[in-house]
Parts: structure tokens; C-alpha cells; sequence
């Protein structure tokens, strides 16, 4: 009997299968069991769920499984019926061999001869119910063995598959970022450049100018004013706008505005010089972009003589200026 309890130890091992409907008909046809273990496949659904790095929120897809509980339940009733009819099968045989013993005495009768036999034959069946349910336990924890295989190797090649694709993708962010930085460096050394270029136009201007103006006194000096020069006006720069405050511009002077665009202050300036209507800038972007700000130039309107600051953004970043 110890060989039926070693084949019904099986029986603990089903769980998480495939199932197969015909087989365990089959199976429950040929083997005559009062039940069939059945192979116990968790219940799966897909699950978005987030991943943050930074400000970004990615979607991804995880799929989630949870036990199918209505079938361990019944599982569990079935082995118990199965160990029932296994404890039946080695009484039965503890049965038959007493009764066996009495039999084969020199002192048997035909009545223990015939209880003998009759205890042979119901040994036989009850010992074929154990090893039928023996071998049932041993199919399904079997498919369940081969399911769980399959699984690994396509959790496996699903796996290697998604990591091909996230090496792509992390290549094709890395040459697109490393565009990026390369453009913003470009970018940078040309502002560099055109700030070297125009302060040594500047400083050119200036030592023409000044020179100008010694000549022009010079010849003042010796009474031959006719002949001093005054082309440094052409180079005259107008005076930049005023700075009223950092803030949004409001009052009779700014009753409706316009946003032009992301413009530097130096080009949200000119534009509001060739607008007669235009009293006022805003602009943004003061504090991560310099002091020509270059983000949402704004064109402020207004009949009224007044300013005040509306307090939008206070902290530098945005910056009112009068025409």
C-alpha cells in the first residue's frame, strides 16, 4: 500500500496548468474515479500602471494573475475524496491479508476460504481506485509541469524580445539627446560669438566717435567750425526701454495686450517702436534665459496715462518695460 500513498504525494502539485477539457474526460472514462484533480490555471487581465521619472508619467502594460480560487476549492474536495478511497484500499488489503492467512491455515474452513476470497476482490477494486487516482494526479501535475515549462520559455523569449526593443529605444533617446545638447552648444558659442563680435563693433564706434569729437573741437578752436564732421549721430542708439518692474503691466496704459510671440526683448521692443498704439512690453523667461528674457513678448494698448504692476509673476522672471 505505501506505493499507492507514494503515488497519491502527486497530488499536491495541482496547480497553475493548462487545462484540458477531453483529456480529463478521457481520463475520468477510463480510470472510473469518483473525481478528477484538475489542472488549476491562474485567472490573468492586463493592468495599466505608471512608472514617473521626473516630470515624465509613462503608461505600461503589467499583466496580473490571481488564483483561481473556485477551482483549488474544488481540487481540494476531490483529493479529499481520493484520499478517502486510497484509506479504503489499505484497509481493504490489511483485510485481505488477515483473511489470507486464515485461509492457508491447516485449520481452515471453507467459510474463511470463501471470506478470504470475497476480501481478494474487494481489495482488487479498491486498490484500482487508488492507483487510478495515483495516476490521475500524475497526468495533471504532468501538464502541469510541461504548461509551467512552456511558460518560463515564453516569459523568456517575451523578455528578450522587449529588451531588444527598450535598447533600441534608449539608443534612438540617447542620439536624439545628444542632437540636442550638441545644438544648445552651437547655439550657445554663436551667442558667444555675436556678443564678442557686436561689443568690438561697439567699441570701434566708440573710438571713431570720440575722435570725431576731438576733431570737431579742434576745429572749433582755430575758428574753422564749417569743416568739423558730425557723422556719429547715424550711431546713435536710442534709449532703451524703461524698467518699470517685474510683473505684468495693468492700468489705463495696458487695458488689453497682445502676445506676439516668443521673441528676445531687444525684437519685442523694435516691434512695439513700429506700433504707435503699443505703450508697454512684458517679458518672460528672465530668469533661466538672460536679460533678453525670449519668452511670450506681450504688447500692451491703452488710452490712459496710468501703470501699475498686476503682480502676475514676481519673482524676476517677468519683466514690464515702458516705450
Amino acid at each position: 500500500m505505501l506505493k499507492y500513498i507514494a503515488l497519491f504525494a502527486a497530488l499536491g502539485a495541482v496547480v497553475l496548468a493548462q487545462d484540458s477539457l477531453m483529456d480529463d474526460l478521457l481520463l475520468e472514462q477510463d480510470l472510473q474515479l469518483p473525481c478528477t484533480p484538475k489542472p488549476c490555471v491562474p485567472i490573468c487581465k492586463p493592468v495599466t500602471k505608471y512608472v514617473s521619472y521626473g516630470a515624465f508619467k509613462l503608461p505600461y502594460t503589467e499583466n496580473v494573475c490571481v488564483d483561481d480560487k473556485a477551482c483549488l476549492t474544488a481540487n481540494a474536495k476531490c483529493i479529499a475524496t481520493l484520499q478517502a478511497a486510497m484509506k479504503a484500499a489499505e484497509a481493504a488489503e490489511k483485510d485481505m491479508i488477515a483473511k489470507a492467512k486464515l485461509a492457508n491455515s491447516a485449520k481452515a474452513t471453507k467459510a474463511s476460504k470463501d471470506a478470504a476470497a470475497a476480501a481478494k476482490k474487494i481489495e482488487e477494486a479498491k486498490a484500482k481506485t487508488a492507483l487510478d487516482a495515483g495516476k490521475a494526479a500524475f497526468e495533471v501535475a504532468e501538464k502541469e509541469a510541461a504548461t509551467a515549462k512552456a511558460a518560463v520559455a515564453r516569459a523568456e523569449a517575451s523578455f528578450k524580445a522587449k529588451d531588444a526593443v527598450m535598447n533600441t529605444r534608449l539608443k534612438e533617446f540617447e542620439t536624439a539627446k545628444g542632437g540636442h545638447l550638441a545644438a544648445q552648444k552651437a547655439y550657445a558659442n554663436a551667442k558667444g560669438e555675436a556678443a564678442r563680435a557686436a561689443d568690438a563693433y561697439n567699441a570701434a564706434v566708440k573710438a571713431h566717435c570720440d575722435a570725431e569729437a576731438v576733431h570737431a573741437a579742434a576745429v572749433e578752436y582755430i575758428g574753422h567750425g564749417q569743416f568739423k564732421k558730425d557723422e556719429c549721430k547715424k550711431y546713435e542708439v536710442k534709449p532703451a526701454y524703461k524698467f518699470l518692474f517685474n510683473g505684468c503691466p495693468r492700468g489705463g496704459k495696458a487695458t488689453s495686450w497682445k502676445n506676439k510671440g516668443n521673441y528676445p526683448k531687444t525684437k519685442c521692443e523694435q516691434m512695439c517702436t513700429a506700433d504707435p498704439k503699443c505703450n508697454l512690453i512684458e517679458v518672460n523667461g528672465c530668469n533661466s534665459r538672460g536679460s533678453e528674457c525670449g519668452i511670450n513678448c506681450y504688447h500692451f494698448y491703452g488710452s490712459g496715462s496710468d501703470v501699475r504692476n498686476g503682480k502676475c509673476v514676481t519673482n524676476g522672471d517677468q519683466r514690464a518695460y515702458a516705450k
